[in-house]
Formats: C-alpha cells, sequence, structure tokens
C-alpha cells in the first residue's frame, strides 16, 4: 500500500520502451528487440533482389539499427547467450546488404562497409554513459567561469 492506493504487482513493465522483468535479466525485453530485429531483416530480405547496397544500408540505419542501439548499454549486461540471437540477426543482415553467402565471415565486411558491430556499439554506449558526468562537470565549470 501507498498512499493508501493497492499497487498492482506486474510482471514486466515497460518503462520508456524498455521492458524491465522482476528477475533483470532483460529476457522479456531482448526477445521483444529480436522479434523487432527479425521482422526489419525479413524486409530487408524481401527487397534485397530490388534495390542496391546503398539502399540496403540506408534501411539497415533507419530501419534496423534504432532497435540494437535504444538503451543497449542497459539491457546487454546479461548473460551472452541472452544476446547472442541478437548478434546473429545483425551479422544476417550485414550480410544481405552486402549480397555475400549466409556462412562467409562478417568482419571484413563490418569493417569495409564502417558499420559498428553490436559488441561495439554497447562499448562506445557505455563509454559515452561514463564520460558524459565528467562532460557535464567541465561544462559547469568552465559556464562558471565566464
Amino acid at each position: 500500500m501507498l498512499l493508501s492506493l493497492s499497487l498492482q504487482r506486474v510482471q514486466a513493465p515497460k518503462c520508456l520502451g524498455v521492458l524491465i522483468d522482476e528477475s533483470l535479466n532483460w529476457k522479456n525485453h531482448i526477445n521483444l528487440v529480436k522479434a523487432k530485429l527479425s521482422k526489419v531483416a525479413s524486409v530487408i530480405y524481401k527487397v534485397s533482389h530490388c534495390i542496391d547496397n546503398s539502399s540496403m544500408r540506408i534501411l539497415y540505419c533507419s530501419l534496423f539499427l534504432h532497435h540494437l542501439m535504444y538503451c543497449c548499454e542497459i539491457w546487454v549486461n546479461t548473460y551472452v547467450t541472452n544476446i547472442q540471437c541478437s548478434i546473429l540477426i545483425q551479422k544476417r543482415v550485414i550480410r544481405l546488404i552486402h549480397s555475400v553467402n549466409r556462412c562467409d565471415h562478417t568482419n571484413n565486411l563490418f569493417y569495409e562497409y564502417r558499420i559498428l558491430k553490436f559488441s561495439d556499439i554497447v562499448e562506445l554506449k557505455q563509454f559515452y554513459l561514463c564520460l558524459m558526468p565528467i562532460i557535464m562537470f567541465c561544462h559547469t565549470i568552465f559556464n562558471s567561469c565566464s
């Protein structure tokens, strides 16, 4: 009871688009992200025969990438097996974009086309998350000096 209101227990409430489960293993949210990524991957596959690589890259950046990036620095802190499927879907889409065999390695494709792997995206966002308080502190110091 909170202020004479009874609170209802919820399995996985959604807060700012992120599903937070009661054990904080993020499985519900990761499954939601995997479903969205799979839908986008199927769309990219269906149009892969109709459009060129640069247009497919635009589709990747506009439809696929934001699902991977949104709050990934939070929900990626789980077991590797939980996020492995998202990594595999990203690799599958990269292969589709560049019209290579589904068994080809993707390291060169990521490097050649300047696309960040999921693990690199997470590192970058976590670094930015750690760096942001320092930037804000320096900003307040410089503003107070002028």
